[in-house]
């Protein structure tokens, strides 16, 4: 039969070489920024910083490989980012025209350079940049009454294939209620969802509070050297302090629950945003067990490039038109409320905030207030009440979901 027939095998010859040039100009910028994950301002940028670490040292010896040339540091960084945006290697073959072992050559060659030329640090001693991160905190306090917070921390896994014997004890990365192994990164981040800290030294069966209080930043947060009176801001798996503070869980202070979890609330997006951008944490981590969390580390510190540089995220995200519910993560649906231009959810502020209170003489205010004035999640609120602030009504046919419940 026609076409069935045993096709001879080809010799093995030099493939044309991959041009950038032409490669940059059949895609348009939508198209460039939704396999790059970045725009061609933010790319070029980021190829500057780059460029020298991405430079060939033997072009000799390139020259005779498989793709016959040279590759510049523009694809090599392509190659990378396409990689991290979720794109597979066996794809990555045909359209970059190179060999396996080269492709991957540029992904870890990539990696070093932006993990080397990129820095997440939280500023701990430096009280300008902590008066920064407040100040951005607050201005999105209703009144400023949500003075002091530096950050939001909260702890994410990220699943990965079972490690084996590149381990001494693989059961200890294996999360029994996720039915999978993985990698356990407590984070910080600021008001614009961008990462300022990350840990990834404990197993992921660790609770997230001893994670954080065992990580060399929470050490510093418990010998008292975060300047007063700035704090970040947890949920109810970390501890309370004055450096760390978290939800009361009483009715009396429910609307001081509310304006906590809505200071809380970057880092969750911030998490989501991350995984949304970047395709190859969508499944588990499948390359060498050492170089995880180096590959989790480089997507973190472009996330805070991307925001940067102001690149949105790509829109090319399913939604269905009749319910309205969009895909945020893969295969996890949720109802979007629509958005502010500073990215927060417009539905939780429609009800008309209670005009501002005058300031109370110390006399005046009510006992209620003064007994709240003891630690810094008293004065918090306290404030709150003060200024008449209440957690909005939820839209018709929702309830609040009680603790405890399904």
């Amino acid at each position: 039969v026609e076409g069935l027939q045993r096709q001879p095998q080809q010799s093995h010859r030099k493939s044309a070489a991959f041009d950038w040039n032409q490669h940059m100009l059949r895609l348009t910028p939508d198209e460039f920024r939704a396999r790059y994950r970045l725009d061609a301002d933010a790319f070029y940028k980021l190829l500057q910083l780059v460029a020298a670490d991405l430079e060939i040292t033997d072009k000799v010896r390139a020259c005779t490989k498989r793709e016959g040339s040279a590759v510049c540091p523009a694809t090599r960084l392509a190659v990378c980012l396409r990689f991290l945006a979720g794109g597979q290697v066996l794809d990555l073959k045909l359209i970059y025209q190179m060999s396996r072992f080269s492709i991957y050559a540029c992904v870890w060659k990539g990696i070093s350079a932006i993990n080397k030329r990129l820095h997440i640090k939280f500023p701990i001693d430096d009280i300008a940049a902590l008066e920064e991160l407040e100040r951005d905190f607050r201005a999105k306090s209703p009144y400023g009454v949500w003075a002091g917070q530096v950050g939001c921390i909260d702890g994410v896994h990220f699943s990965m294939l079972n490690p084996g014997a590149a381990v001494d004890n693989p059961k200890r990365y294996f999360v029994a209620r996720k039915n999978e192994c993985a990698i356990l990164c407590i984070a910080i981040c600021d008001a614009k969802r961008r990462f300022t800290y990350y840990d990834m030294n404990k197993a992921p069966t660790t609770h997230d509070s001893m994670a954080w209080a065992s990580s060399p930043l929470g050490v510093k947060f418990a010998n008292g050297e975060l300047p007063q009176p700035f704090f970040i801001n947890g949920d109810a798996a970390f501890s309370l302090s004055n450096s760390l503070i978290t939800p009361s869980g009483l009715k009396e202070l429910d609307a001081f629950d509310f304006e906590q979890s809505s200071q809380r609330m970057p880092i969750e997006c911030a998490f989501g945003i991350l995984v949304r951008r970047w395709g190859i944490l969508w499944r588990d981590l499948e390359v060498r067990f050492d170089r995880r969390t180096l590959l989790i580390a480089v997507c973190m510190k472009l996330h805070n490039f991307c925001i940067d540089n102001n690149v949105p995220l790509h829109e090319n995200v399913a939604t269905d038109q009749a319910s309205g519910y969009r895909e945020v993560q893969p295969g996890r649906y949720e109802d979007m409320p629509a958005m502010d231009s500073a990215g927060r959810p417009q539905r939780m502020f429609s009800a008309s905030l209670p005009p501002p209170r005058r300031e109370q003489s110390r006399a005046a205010l009510s006992p209620e207030v003064l007994r709240l004035r003891a630690s810094r999640r008293d004065k918090l609120a306290a404030a709150i009440l003060a200024a008449g602030l209440s957690r909005p009504p939820l839209p018709k046919g929702l309830h609040k979901k009680r603790r405890g419940s399904k």
